[in-house]
């Protein structure tokens, strides 16, 4: 009741809550091409084309620091 009184609260409708959702299984891209080439990614989970000059990196299911 404190919320509904009290400003920005009141300005709100009916807040219900969510049933929180799992990842169930995740499918790792590991295919080498002719070269050895294995799929690198970003912490955001997309896909790069090449190793970046510095960050962070997914590959392999490792994460990997360039400085």
């Amino acid at each position: 009741n404190a919320y509904k009184s009290t400003s920005p609260w009141s300005s709100f409708g009916t807040i219900l809550p969510i049933t929180p959702t799992a990842v169930e299984s995740l499918i790792a891209d590991e295919v080498s091409d002719e070269a050895g080439y294995t799929a690198i990614y970003d912490l955001h989970g997309r896909r790069l084309q090449h190793k970046p000059a510095r960050g962070f990196y997914i590959q392999g299911g490792k994460k990997y620091l360039v400085k």
